[in-house]
Order: structure tokens, then C-alpha cells, then sequence
């Protein structure tokens, strides 16, 4: 590869070359910034109190499962969205 890009630049050719691996864990980050932006994505407005007390009594009976990021996610501040949606930005990027 070294010498293609070499022969690419006596061409004329600019090179940017980019590190072999990425500058950040997807599989974490990707995980940490997926759930707040999936479950804050909703509208409030209509948020029942059946579906929210199902939610906690599901995250009592399971707290590792899914119920706790849901509950999170939904209850979020406007500041934690968008420190997901910077996460995001950076994978993306």
C-alpha cells in the first residue's frame, strides 16, 4: 500500500491517510448513545401513567434488562439527549 500511495503522490495526487483502527469504541459508545436518543425521541405529551408505572414495575422485576434505559431515556433531560447525540456525532464522524 505504501508504494501506491506514493506513486498517487508523485501524481499529484493529496493523500489523507487515516489510522488503522478508530479513535472510538463503537461498541460501547454506540450502545451509551443509542438508548437516550431511541427512548427520548418520544413526545411526552401523551405519556400515560399505565404504560410508565408497567415500565418501573418491569425494571423492579428486572434491573439489568431493558426497562431501566427505557425509563432513563424517557425521563431525560434535554442537556443528557444531546450528550448521547454528541456521542453519536462523533461515531458518525
Amino acid at each position: 500500500m505504501d508504494d501506491a500511495v506514493t506513486v498517487l503522490r508523485r501524481a499529484g495526487a493529496k493523500i489523507t491517510v487515516q489510522p488503522a483502527s478508530l479513535p472510538v469504541d463503537i461498541a460501547t459508545n454506540h450502545h451509551k448513545a443509542f438508548s437516550p436518543l431511541l427512548f427520548g425521541a418520544g413526545d411526552r405529551t401523551g405519556l400515560a401513567p399505565a404504560p410508565s408505572a408497567a415500565t418501573l414495575a418491569r425494571f423492579v422485576q428486572h434491573p439489568r434488562g431493558d426497562a431501566g434505559p427505557a425509563l432513563r431515556g424517557t425521563f431525560q433531560s434535554h442537556f443528557h439527549w444531546l450528550q448521547a447525540h454528541m456521542v453519536r456525532n462523533e461515531i458518525r464522524q
